[in-house]
């Protein structure tokens, strides 16, 4: 009996679609064996299914049921938008690298955008003048073939080794023109169908709306999302199902409920998500989440294809033709709609310097490399579908797109291969073969001693002595007659170093001996290194490693907090975070020394490591400095926080010995549960960081200026309601020649220079100065730096006056100190 019979529709379409992932899985192979992109090969199964499934062939048993199930099966626009795009929009945002994709943000935003636009424009003038079908609905088939489809142009990048560059540029390009195509698509749809007026300003408007609005929801979305797995600890199952909700949410609030740009919304919370989730998620699950989402990629983008390439045959069946010379016409349109864009508006932009040049490879390869696929199915589809077109417009539109996007799989994808490799661009530059000889090289004088050592504990030392393969192919480093150019050298030095210290800072946080803030900060300073060792080469490392122990721009804000609202909380989580920061940098500066030795000096040569020994030196040195100044002021706070490094470290090696000792079977899981139970407890302990005292307490303070000692309990109180106190950072100006005096101040603790006309001395605690300007209404006669972290309790003028009534004897102390310096400076210079 046909099971078929008694199939519950449910259980028809779950056999359909479980039975079709199963089939497009074995032609994975298939394609890698055939050497053709996937998703071509998934186009020419689905339209074979498409055919099989529409004609009038009968199969019994799994055969029929699952014909009948792809048959039944309608694939809708609306399931293409909500059940799939936000998927496969997040799974590659997840993946793109955000970093290198700013560095070609402007080529991006051209093709993504203003090539939308363009190809809208080109493709709609031109069939119109061809079919002299109405323009707006022509204009309409320019959007929806504007879309471009990166899944087969990045596999056919990755299998032969094409430019990094050209692969982010295209990975961008098809991330966001989707938004954009989109966007104008339903802003024309709705002029054609009467929904919205056809103005410029309308238009202007919606699109303005749709894009902004969707960057808006988005951010908002991935800020609210980081701020809730900061709660998940460890529960790694739950941070990677919120992200498939922050996906599906971000892309049906912004369409549903704002009526903006769902897909700029899903892109802008998956690159908010790849930038910050490393150090938001549980230490090790960033690789289970990017994991998890290429499968989830893998099975909508394998369905998709599939049940839009069935399609074809319903198209192919109304095509006429007359439709050909009208694909031939959109095939190209699109091509001169990319040529204007990249050689008509890209040399605008690298004119006023705001875009790096892009070569004419590279450019021949973006021409021929816009694929169309699933997109423009499902935006021909949509109109298709609308009742509000007449079928005239329906079938115009949805022919010559899925014709167009045939072609586009037919004639461009199985090319566009030869295209790379004609133009040269699968092979290596001269100075990456050099590096790439090198590192065979010393892998293989590695793996030969490895091999040689492992042979010899078998007692097969002789057998590896006589062969000879391993030592044919162990090549010296140094036999190579090509060389590299001693500044590329050390540019692809410093690189390797910038990219492996962002690296070390996200290794510190997964091992937990780095908190989650001190990590991000630390990440995005390793990241300006980066840029700037990329534009500027050792210069810009230099420079950008110096950020590290200047006063930031936060910390400014929390000293301007603490001098005029007298608000300590700011400034001393400031200084312990940059406490923190520096006790790490150094950890890690350790570390790239080791890199440097054990890597680079056999990968780039002895001269290239010697300069970043230097240049590592140079930064160890600023840094121990930076940490000194601290610990003279906090010598109890530092010595705290290095104990707390030192227990991470430990709680990390209890962490591997206990998972050790599981896996080996020598204890129990719930011995090793009882255990890792009580390691977190005190994991959680020392997540919360020591509290500093910055010392301001004025009590304390008056305490260390000997002449206040003196003062009985009244003179104290006095002193207690008109001092204030405040600190002052190494190097920091405290007192400027020429300025109005309008304050005094004793030093608590620290030391100050006295930059003097003739000489400069150092004052220490206990000491005063400001007071001469102060008595003499005269401007200030030095320049008085901070050597280090100083403690000050400043006097201001007004509350001068009161307190020297209140007590005669400061007036008379701080008097005869001004007039001993008053005379001191009145002596010529020997």
């Amino acid at each position: 009996m046909d099971i078929g019979v008694y199939m519950q529709d449910v259980v028809l379409v779950v056999f359909g679609v479980t039975a079709l992932l199963g089939l497009v899985s074995l032609i994975l192979p298939l394609a890698n064996r055939l050497n053709v992109p996937y998703t071509v090969v998934l186009a020419v199964v689905g339209i074979g299914l498409g055919v099989v499934a529409s004609s009038d062939l009968t199969f019994g048993g799994p055969a029929g049921d699952f014909l009948r199930a792809l048959s039944a099966f309608e694939l809708s626009s609306d399931a293409f938008f909500y059940v799939f795009l936000p998927t496969l929009l997040f799974n590659a945002a997840l993946r793109v690298d955000v970093r290198r994709l700013m560095d070609d943000v402007w080529p991006v935003f051209l093709l993504a955008v203003v090539a939308v636009i363009v190809c809208t424009a080109v493709v709609g003038f031109a069939v119109n003048a061809v079919s002299g079908v109405e323009l707006l609905a022509c204009l309409l088939l320019g959007a929806i073939v504007a879309t471009t489809d990166s899944a087969a142009v990045v596999a056919i990048f990755r299998d032969i080794g094409a430019p990094q560059r050209l692969n982010i540029i295209v990975e961008g390009e098809s991330l966001l023109n989707d938004a954009a195509a989109i966007v104008i698509f339903w802003l024309l749809l709705n002029m054609i169908t009467g929904v919205q007026e056809p103005t410029i300003a309308s238009a202007a408007w919606a699109f303005s709306k749709g894009l902004i609005g969707g960057l808006i929801v988005g951010f908002v979305a991935a800020r609210v999302f980081v701020v809730i797995i900061g709660a998940l600890r460890d529960l790694v199952l739950a941070e990677i199902t919120l992200t498939l909700t922050l996906a599906y949410s971000a892309f049906i609030v912004s369409e549903v409920y704002f009526g903006v740009s769902g897909v700029i919304a899903v892109v802008t919370a998956a690159m908010v998500l790849n930038s910050e989730g490393r150090t938001r998620i549980s230490p090790g699950a960033w690789g289970n989440l990017l994991q998890t989402w290429r499968q989830l990629d893998f099975w909508g983008t394998s369905l998709i294809f599939t049940f839009a390439a069935m399609l074809a045959p319903r198209a192919l069946a109304e095509i006429q033709l007359s439709d050909a010379s009208l694909i031939a016409t959109v095939f190209f349109g699109t091509i001169l709609a990319r040529v204007i864009v990249l050689y008509g508006i890209m040399p605008m932009f690298n004119f006023i310097g705001v875009a790096r040049p892009i070569s004419n490879r590279y450019n021949a390869v973006l021409i021929w490399g816009g694929l169309r696929g699933a997109m423009t199915v499902a935006l021909a589809l949509a109109v298709s579908e609308n009742p509000l077109l007449s079928d005239e417009i329906r079938r115009f539109i949805f022919v010559l797109a899925v014709g167009y996007v045939l072609a586009t799989l037919i004639i461009q994808a199985p090319t566009l291969r030869t295209l790379i490799k004609l133009l040269g661009l699968n092979e290596l530059s001269e100075s990456e073969r050099v590096v790439r000889d090198r590192v065979m090289a010393l892998s293989r004088e590695r793996i030969r001693t490895k091999v040689g050592n492992v042979a010899h504990d078998m007692g097969l030392g002789s057998v590896f002595e006589t062969g000879n393969a391993m030592k044919a192919q162990a090549k010296k480093p140094e036999e190579g007659s090509a060389t590299l150019e001693a500044k590329d050298a050390l540019r692809a030095g410093l690189l390797t170093m910038a990219n492996r210290e962002g690296e070390l800072y996200l290794d510190y946080f997964q091992r937990g001996l780095l908190d989650r803030r001190i990590a991000d900060m630390l990440r995005a300073e390793s990241g300006r290194l980066l840029d700037r060792t990329k534009l500027r080469g050792a210069e810009g490392y230099i420079s950008a490693s110096l950020r590290s122990y200047a006063i930031s721009r936060k910390f400014r804000r929390a000293l301007w907090l603490q001098r005029r609202l007298h608000l300590n909380g700011p400034l001393e989580r400031a200084i312990a975070d940059r406490f923190e920061t520096l006790l790490v940098i150094g950890f890690v500066i350790s570390d790239l020394r080791g890199i440097n030795v054990d890597l680079i000096h056999p990968l780039l040569g002895e001269e290239v490591s010697e300069a970043l020994e230097r240049i590592l030196a140079d930064r160890e040195a600023a840094t121990q400095s930076a940490l000194e100044a601290l610990e003279l002021q906090y010598p109890a706070y530092a010595d705290s926080l290095r104990a707390r490094y030192l227990e991470r470290m430990a709680l990390e090696y209890e962490d591997t010995e206990y998972k050790a000792q599981f896996d080996q079977s020598m204890i129990s899981s719930e011995v090793y549960d009882d255990l890792e139970q009580n390691r977190r407890v005190r994991q959680e302990a020392l997540d919360r960081r020591p509290s500093l005292d910055l010392g301001l307490k004025l009590q304390m303070m008056i305490k260390t200026v000997e002449f206040f000692r003196e003062l009985d309990n009244n003179g104290t109180r006095s002193l207690v309601r008109q001092l204030y106190p405040e600190l002052a950072v190494p190097g920091e100006r405290i007192i400027a020649e020429g300025d109005h005096g309008d304050c005094m101040y004793f030093i608590a603790s620290g030391e100050v220079e006295v930059q003097l006309p003739q000489t400069t001395i150092e004052l220490k605690q206990g000491d005063v100065f400001g007071e001469i300007a102060l008595l003499t209404n005269e401007p200030r006669n030095a320049d008085v730096t901070a050597k280090g972290y100083v403690t000050l309790l400043v006097l201001r003028r007004r509350d001068f006056q009161v307190l020297t009534r209140t007590v005669p004897r400061l007036k008379q102390h701080i008097e005869k100190i001004a007039d001993q310096r008053l005379g001191a400076n009145a002596q010529p210079a020997m």
